[in-house]
C-alpha cells in the first residue's frame, strides 16, 4: 500500500505496474510506476522507503526502491512464510 500511496503521491497520472508472486517460502511483489523518478543518492523528500522497510522488516522480509530521474521507480520486496508454517501445525 505504502509504494502504491508514493506513486500516486510523486508519479501522479503516471501508469503502475503490480507484481505478485509466491511460492512455498516466500510471497515477492514488485510496483513499478514509469513516472518521473527520483535520485536515491539526493536529499531525502520523505519516509515512504524508510517506512516500507521497517514494515517489511517486522515480518521478516524486505524491501529494495529502485529510480532514477526520469525513469520511474520500481519498489521489489518479499516476505517469507518460515514462522507462518510451525505456527500452522501447531493451530491444525
Amino acid at each position: 500500500m505504502e509504494a502504491l500511496q508514493n506513486a500516486a503521491r510523486h508519479a501522479r497520472g503516471s501508469a503502475v505496474r503490480i507484481s505478485l508472486a509466491g511460492d512455498q517460502r516466500q510471497v515477492m511483489f514488485t510496483v513499478a510506476d514509469d513516472g518521473p523518478g527520483f535520485d536515491p543518492a539526493g536529499p531525502a523528500t520523505g519516509s515512504g522507503p524508510r517506512n516500507m522497510s521497517d514494515r517489511l522488516a517486522a515480518l521478516g522480509g524486505s524491501c529494495q526502491v529502485d529510480s532514477r530521474p526520469g525513469r520511474g521507480t520500481s519498489v521489489t520486496g518479499h516476505i517469507g512464510f518460515a514462522d507462518a508454517v510451525p505456527l500452522a501445525r501447531r493451530m491444525g
